[in-house]
């Protein structure tokens, strides 16, 4: 519960909330607090139009904002869904919608350029962001330099 009593409905770990896009929206409805983790690729002006002024709080899943490196990590994603998805994190969060991006660090993206240009992009939207590793390679990353140097400089944006 939140503390007007109305309930509150996390989609995490269950795959990208927009595909089942109704779910959302009756819950929105109902007047229940959603949060949601998006990789943003399959909201549209339709679905942000149905958003706005909600009880909605999305989290951006991206990991790059360098397009090459953006589509080694989401295959297959090509140009327009790459231009798509920073729309809609920038109109998201001007719309006060999106709160969060996470950046999952992997083997694809581990480049300190790119990791603090991608981290800057979505701060100067007013977006928090926060680091992560890959589980599958969490000791290997956790050990590599550049992910060394980024909690030294970033020590409170990472979620364990």
């Amino acid at each position: 519960f939140i503390e007007d009593g109305s309930f509150n409905i996390e989609t995490t770990s269950i795959g990208e909330p927009f595909l089942n896009k109704d779910l959302i929206y009756r819950a929105l409805e109902k007047n229940i607090w959603v949060k949601v983790i998006s990789n943003l690729t399959l909201i549209n002006a339709e679905d942000i139009s149905k958003l706005m002024n909600k009880r909605i709080s999305i989290t951006s899943s991206v990991d790059s904002v360098n397009e090459e490196i953006y589509r080694k990590i989401r295959v297959p994603a090509d140009h327009d869904t790459f231009i798509k998805v920073l729309s809609n994190a920038k109109v998201l969060a001007k719309l006060g919608l999106l709160h969060n991006n996470d950046i999952t660090i992997t083997s694809e993206n581990l480049d300190y350029d790119d990791l603090v240009n991608t981290y800057d992009w979505f701060n100067r939207l007013g977006v928090t962001v926060l680091f992560g590793v890959d589980n599958n390679k969490r000791t290997e990353l956790l050990n590599s330099p550049i992910v060394q140097r980024l909690q030294n400089e970033y020590p409170n944006n990472w979620r364990i």
